[in-house]
Formats: C-alpha cells, sequence, structure tokens
C-alpha cells in the first residue's frame, strides 16, 4: 500500500496563529477540543465563518457519540468559544473570534514547575553576599522510592525542592473506540451510575421493559451533565400532547436509544393552522364555539395539516370553506370545528347531506 502524503495543493486550513495559541490556552477538555477542530474544518476550512453543521455529521467526524457531542457544543457555546444559531438545517456554528470574551480561560495550560522552599531559607534577595557556613546552609529533603532506592539513586541536596504537577490526561469514548475505564464500569456497574439511572428511571412515565432500559442506560454512560439535559428534556416530552396516553410513549430504551430529549417538540400552532382557525372563528365560532389559538393541541394541529390536503389542486380551498358553510349549511348537533375539518365531517357536508340551499 502506498504511505501517505499529504500535500497542501489538496486543501488546507487556514487559522490565524493568535488564535490558535488562545485556544491552547483556552483549557479545553478532549472532547471540546475535537469538536472545536471539527467546526474550524467545516468553516475555515472552505473560507467560511459559520456553517450548518449538525450533531450527526460532528458524530463522524470526531469518532464522538453524538450525546457527548451534544454536550461539549453546548458548553463550548456557554464558554462563548463557538457562536450558535439557527440555520436552514440545523445550527449555524462558528468559531467565536473575540477570544477575550471567552468564559472560564485558563491563563495556560502547560503544567507549572513550582519552589517550595523551606521555612528556614530565606528569600533570594535576602541572601547577603557572603559565602553561607555549611552549617547553616537549610535542610533539603527528598523522597524517593523503594524502587529507586534499590537502584541506588543519589540524593541531592539543592538549595530548593522542584514539584511537578504532571499534566492530567483524558480519555475520550468514542463509537468505536470505547475507553477500558468505561468497559468495567459497564461490567461492574459501579453505585453513581445505578444512582443516576434510578433518578431517570423514577422520572420516566412508562415504567416497562426495565432491563432495556437499563441497558441502554449503561452503554450511553451519561456524566451529571447530560444527565441533567436528559431530565429536561424528559420534563417538556412530559408535557406535551402525545404523552398524556401511555399507549403513546416510547419505551425508556428506545427512547434513550434515538437521544430522543434533543426533539424538538412542537409546542404552538404554525401561522397557516392559526389562519385556517381564525378563518373559522370568523366564520361560525359565534354559533359553534371558538377556538382558542394559544391553547395547543398537537392532534387537533395534526388534524388541520390533514385538512389541508383534501384539495391539492386548490390549496386556498379553506378560505372559502368555512364562510360556504355559515351560509348554506345546517350543521347537526355538537358539530364543532373538529368534525369540520375532519375526512368524515367534510365528506357529508361538501355531499350535501346538510345543505340547506344549492351551493
Amino acid at each position: 500500500m502506498q504511505d501517505e502524503s499529504p500535500q497542501l495543493e489538496n486543501g488546507y486550513t487556514r487559522l490565524a496563529n493568535e488564535l490558535l495559541d488562545a485556544l491552547l490556552l483556552a483549557g479545553l477538555n478532549a472532547r471540546q477540543w475535537a469538536v472545536v477542530m471539527a467546526v474550524i474544518r467545516k468553516t475555515y476550512g472552505f473560507n467560511k465563518k459559520q456553517d450548518d453543521i449538525g450533531l450527526s455529521q460532528l458524530s463522524e467526524m470526531t469518532g464522538i457519540a453524538k450525546p457527548h457531542v451534544s454536550v461539549a457544543v453546548r458548553d463550548l457555546e456557554a464558554r462563548r468559544v463557538i457562536t450558535r444559531e439557527v440555520g436552514k438545517f440545523g445550527h449555524r456554528l462558528g468559531i467565536n473570534k473575540h477570544y477575550k470574551s471567552w468564559v472560564g480561560v485558563t491563563e495556560s495550560v502547560t503544567p507549572r514547575v513550582t519552589k517550595s522552599v523551606t521555612p528556614e531559607q530565606p528569600e533570594n534577595n535576602d541572601i547577603p553576599d557572603q559565602k553561607m557556613d555549611e552549617s547553616q546552609a537549610p535542610t533539603v529533603t527528598e523522597s524517593v522510592t523503594p524502587d529507586e532506592a534499590e537502584k541506588g539513586y543519589q540524593i541531592g541536596n539543592p538549595g530548593v525542592t522542584e514539584s511537578v504537577t504532571p499534566p492530567v490526561t483524558e480519555s475520550v469514548t468514542t463509537k468505536d473506540n470505547p475507553s477500558k475505564d468505561n468497559y468495567q464500569k459497564t461490567k461492574t456497574f459501579p453505585r453513581s451510575l445505578g444512582e443516576r439511572f434510578d433518578i431517570f428511571w423514577s422520572a420516566y412515565p412508562r415504567k416497562t421493559q426495565k432491563q432495556d432500559a437499563l441497558k441502554a442506560f449503561t452503554t450511553l454512560n451519561p456524566d451529571d451533565d447530560l444527565l441533567e439535559q436528559i431530565l429536561a428534556g424528559l420534563d417538556i416530552a412530559k408535557k406535551s400532547e402525545q404523552w398524556k396516553q401511555k399507549r403513546f410513549i416510547k419505551h425508556a430504551s428506545t427512547w434513550l436509544n434515538k437521544a430522543c430529549w434533543q426533539d424538538e417538540l412542537v409546542v404552538e400552532y404554525t401561522e397557516k393552522q392559526i389562519s385556517v382557525i381564525e378563518t373559522y372563528n370568523a366564520s361560525l365560532g359565534d354559533n359553534l364555539g371558538r377556538i382558542d389559538t394559544a391553547v395547543f393541541t398537537e392532534a387537533r394541529a395534526n388534524a388541520i395539516d390533514d385538512f389541508l390536503t383534501f384539495r391539492t389542486k386548490d390549496p386556498d380551498f379553506w378560505k372559502r370553506y368555512f364562510p360556504w358553510v355559515a351560509k348554506n349549511v345546517d350543521v347537526p348537533p355538537r358539530c364543532g370545528f373538529d368534525w369540520l375539518i375532519g375526512r368524515d365531517g367534510y365528506t357529508k357536508v361538501k355531499g350535501g347531506q346538510f345543505t340547506r340551499d344549492a351551493a
């Protein structure tokens, strides 16, 4: 197989050194760093400032599971490292070049070398310019591990000891490369993960197939931040029209596997649906009962969308339908808006079953 030989002629990403330096000092974790680089690749890599980038696309580019990508994007937006706006197909993402406005940026991510000075030792600028007697020198102790002692390492006696904080490494769990730590957690099921599942399970309204839900939750292995997002999405879903009947609620395992807490649930009528309701109210509301557009009902919204497909060759028929009914139809008892826009009611009305005069 021929070795790869990347060339600038095949494309490159132009990034200002000042901005790159700022990113290096931003203290990003591994997932955030991967997402930032993916956003840079999709924007600066194509000479754009912003671009429509979906979570699935970021997940594919970085190899990080979609739920963790979502958390990273929201964290980066909260820290003002990236910008996020509503786009044509999803959200438009970009890098915020005004790095001084970033939140939570550390001075440096490089481990600092700190010098510990014994209390008996004066500051360097206070040491008199004279030879110190050996007996007056400060005593400095240095710890050596047993292994080092066996190997015969010499213990020096420097003026000060230097302690270096080792860099902290962070493992990234990806779809294709799950970490060994997470594998062990899945196998042993630590109590912290169990507690998180208990919190989720107590909040989920459809308590069936618990073992499947447990398996899905364990695979997802959410941290506290992701659990908070899951519970927030669950709270919104529980208030929706669909979830008022348990038979329409997905099994918890399906809801978790499909990341349904990220679904954007419809909670209000569209402009077209409101226009249909208002046309009805103006023509028949006083006689048959008015419909409040501020009170959203998902079933009614779906029925309106279906009603608008009854005459595809005459898409504005509904503007004439309600005034015509008011003028020409003796509506049956208990008839109202929902009956008039239903397929059965519409067929009977337009078929002349209740027509007073010829239309």
